[in-house]
């Protein structure tokens, strides 16, 4: 049990100094890490007695109700947080931007919906619902995490697409170059700000493109 928690845990916080590491990557240590814990806390790591019947189950009910509170009250709405910090804000109202601008690109031919990195279109996919599939790079020739293993479906080849992608994740010029490639044209359309309350929270930037090809893939 120590080696499976420490051993992910020491390996992530020392790439932590060279990279960007999320919260979620070094899951693997943490059922281990709270049987030890719990173990701990039941042979009495902690000796003083106050600690044990006061300030352990004080720090849980804490913890607990912060949880609850910020799920169910969403107190980080009037925390100022950058665009960075703040992933929630401005997602349904990105999404029905992006269905309403579909709709008017439908015009010129069917136009499917893909995203730039895997955060974006999971997102996008959430509020858009079943009815409304939302691709990723992958589509494009790049690597896209969990995206990369549902391929490119057939059935897209010669219609038009919406590119979708955010400041927070930017498309790169590589991306560009790949997103040239499969398509006849790919423009740059209006970009679409969100904002909580006043404060800009992420930019969304759309580019449109015709004839999608991914026999150029190859």
């Amino acid at each position: 049990l120590l080696a499976g928690a420490l051993v992910p845990l020491v390996f992530f916080t020392l790439a932590s100094t060279r990279v960007y590491i999320k919260v979620n990557w070094p899951t693997m240590a943490y059922p281990a890490l709270l049987i030890l814990l719990a173990g701990y806390y039941r042979e009495g790591i902690w000796p003083a007695h106050w600690i044990r019947k006061y300030y352990v189950p004080a720090v849980w009910t804490l913890a607990v109700a912060f949880f609850a509170l910020a799920h169910l009250l969403l107190p980080w709405k009037s925390i100022p947080l950058s665009s960075s910090l703040d992933t929630l804000t401005g997602w349904p109202e990105a999404a029905a931007h992006v269905k309403a601008l579909q709709k008017e690109l439908s015009s010129q031919g069917p136009t499917f919906i893909f995203a730039w990195d895997h955060k974006t279109a999971a997102e996008l996919q959430f509020y858009l619902g079943r009815n409304e599939p939302v691709y990723c790079r992958n589509l494009i020739g790049a690597h896209a995490l969990a995206y990369d293993f549902w391929g490119v479906p057939r059935d897209l080849e010669g219609k038009n697409a919406l590119f979708v992608w955010t400041n927070v994740d930017p498309l790169t010029t590589v991306g560009e170059e790949k997103g040239r490639k499969v398509f006849s044209s790919l423009r740059r359309l209006d970009t679409f700000d969100v904002y909580r309350d006043r404060q800009k929270i992420r930019t969304f930037f759309f580019s449109h493109g015709v004839n999608y090809q991914p026999s150029s893939l190859k």
